[in-house]
């Protein structure tokens, strides 16, 4: 018998290939189904174009599996050759010269990062458990203040958006006026309407992106509460899978490496969904008997 089995298949037939090889290598045997692209454009078919085929693979015993890792994790501390950066959005540009000077003082292992984010975790679900009330109170607390000022920014802005939008209606409503009683060209008519009606889709755009602004940051005054409740489900948490991190973490914020009284120092901060960055409570934040220092 040989000792694994790698098998091309269209997706018409990859299902009863799967219970063919079950049956001679076993169910526990199947390593993986490998997608590939057959095709380079669609041919034209009458519903959705089949482009790829499947490379389904089976081992003879799968704990002795011998594999190349494709991916591996990469040191890139002092690397000149990366010159890209991508931006929050998505969007990537080249670095400036300055960014590829200091770009490799950002770095942090995998492993530390790991380990400060899975510890951060728990300190704060450990602290949501025994303080639950009084957590939540100090996210609120810090998370309101910088919430009410965005939404103050918001509603100012959105005066001044319908204040405007009320001023181009009469404006708009002016120049149909003069122009029926022949104050103006007809050339100057279709110059000044070009123009503030241009104005005007720009003031409504804006109107409607800075509502639900406003509206957002609003429901944003009861995430304590929500973050609270996920937090609290991580209280025994072992180890961080990608699931996890997709619920609890926005992003991480890599500081520069420094060096602080002959010790280097890097600063991460952990943007958390829904609350941002959460500070650690100290022991007279959480109960109002103890002194404070």
């Amino acid at each position: 018998m040989c000792k694994k089995s790698i098998v091309q298949i269209s997706d018409e037939n990859v299902h009863l290939i799967r219970n063919l090889l079950d049956e001679v290598f076993g169910v526990d045997n199947f390593i993986s189904m490998i997608p590939f692209r057959k095709k380079t454009m669609p041919l034209g078919a009458v519903t959705l174009e089949t482009m790829n085929d499947y490379l389904v693979w089976y081992a003879k015993s799968k704990s002795s599996v011998k594999y190349n890792q494709l991916y591996e994790n990469y040191n890139v501390e002092g690397a000149s050759r990366w010159t890209m950066v991508e931006l929050p959005d998505g969007a990537r540009r080249h670095m400036t010269s300055a960014e590829a000077e200091n770009h490799s003082f950002h770095y942090i292992t995998y492993d530390a990062l790991y380990k400060i984010v899975l510890d951060d975790v728990r300190r704060k679900a450990f602290v949501a458990r025994l303080f639950t009330n009084r957590f939540t109170e100090m996210l609120t607390t810090q998370t309101a203040g910088a919430i009410r000022e965005k939404l103050k920014t918001a509603e100012k802005e959105i005066k001044r958006l319908s204040a405007r939008a009320v001023e181009l209606e009469q404006i708009i409503g002016k120049l149909y006026e003069d122009h029926a009683l022949g104050r103006i060209s007809a050339e100057r008519f279709d110059s000044f309407m070009l123009k503030y009606e241009a104005e005007k889709k720009q003031v409504e755009s804006g109107l409607k992106a800075t509502r639900e602004v406003f509206e957002e940051e609003q429901k944003q005054l009861d995430n304590a509460d929500r973050f609270t409740e996920v937090i609290l489900s991580y209280t025994d948490l072992k180890e961080l899978t990608a699931p996890i991190l997709n619920e609890l973490v926005d992003r991480i914020e890599i500081g520069k490496k420094e060096v602080v009284n002959g010790e280097k120092t890097q600063s991460v901060r952990i943007l958390y969904k829904q609350v941002g960055y959460v500070e650690d409570f100290m022991p007279w934040d959480l109960f109002d008997d103890v002194p404070r220092r």
